[in-house]
């Protein structure tokens, strides 16, 4: 995940002098269930926030899924 972010200096972040990325961004589809950590059970209706603060809302029977982070 840091492939070829080690050869930058904060003074080239800072001034907005970054280098042009040479591949879009990894996508990939992000689906589970939230269950409660001490009985087991899936959790209805829970919210999830994911990467920038997205919310993404489970099911009723704590099923969600994400097809649009990066």
């Amino acid at each position: 995940m840091t492939a070829g972010w080690r050869r930058f200096t904060w003074d080239q972040v800072m001034s907005d002098n970054t280098p042009q990325y040479a591949y879009q961004g990894e996508r990939a589809i992000l689906s589970g269930i939230i269950m409660d950590a001490y009985t087991g059970k899936p959790i209805t209706n829970a919210k999830v926030k994911i990467n920038n603060g997205v919310e993404y809302a489970a099911d009723s029977n704590g099923h969600f899924t994400s097809e649009s982070w990066t």
